[in-house]
């Protein structure tokens, strides 16, 4: 599998069909998930993300920069352990990463999560939101908004999502490869297609040349016949003044 070097999950995927999972996913355990790429960064639309990560968290540019390392980092963890990875994001929310892997490769990560397992410690996310430069008080009313679930639940959630993205990112390496076989052969076909028509041109040339070949052999023939009508003259010539004397 050399090829899997630069392969990206949107080569196996139909993203049509990837949201339309992921969202169904999401809704169906009441959590949200947002399927990202080797580098953290989204690739889908997040489904039924809070105001406290989208609005909030997300919108400030440290609160981005470090989602998006938290992101990276989960989808790591979850690669280095080929198990899916439950933990608590920068923010402070409940987190899970399952990996997207092809032959043990990481090539993405579906997250999902955005919940808590305790009520929240408000003073707590006050501070970090001034780090974040939010307001401190719209982050508090955000994240009173986050349900509150068991960790066996998430961790349940996470396995489950961890099962469905193996099978479906084998399945769609299998088509990747059956797609990029097919290519292959279609330009091997072209490829001795446009042999054959260089053979049949030279195929006419040679026969061209051939007919040229043989109307100079010819040619040649005919003079050699008059060359030799010219020496048998010359020789009868050469008797008949030997008989002169």
């Amino acid at each position: 599998m050399a090829d899997l070097e630069n392969i990206r999950v949107q080569d196996i995927f139909d993203m049509d069909f990837l949201q339309k999972f992921q969202d169904t996913f999401a809704r169906a355990v009441g959590m949200t998930a947002v399927t990202v790429d080797a580098d953290g960064k989204p690739i889908t639309r997040p489904t039924d993300w809070s105001d406290f990560c989208m609005k909030y968290t997300r919108d400030s540019r440290e609160g981005c920069r470090r989602c998006e390392e938290c992101d990276k980092r989960g989808g790591e963890t979850a690669a280095r352990t080929g198990r899916p990875s439950v933990y608590e994001c920068h923010a402070g929310l409940m987190d899970f990463g399952a990996p997207i892997l092809l032959n043990g490769k990481q090539i993405g990560s579906i997250l999902g999560g955005q919940i808590l397992t305790a009520p929240p410690n408000e003073e707590k996310f006050r501070n970090y939101a001034r780090e974040i430069n939010v307001d401190p008080e719209k982050y508090v009313e955000a994240v009173r908004k986050i349900q509150i679930v068991p960790k066996a639940r998430l961790e349940q959630a996470a396995d489950c999502l961890f099962l469905m993205a193996t099978t479906l990112s084998n399945i769609g390496y299998m088509e990747y490869r059956l797609k990029t076989l097919a290519s292959s052969i279609n330009d091997a076909v072209l490829h001795c297609s446009a042999a054959m028509e260089e053979l049949a041109a030279s195929a006419n040339d040679v026969n061209d040349n051939q007919k040229g070949l043989n109307v100079e052999i010819q040619n040649v023939s005919d003079i050699s016949g008059k060359i030799n009508e010219f020496t048998s003259l010359i020789r009868d010539i050469a008797k008949q003044t030997r008989l002169l004397g």
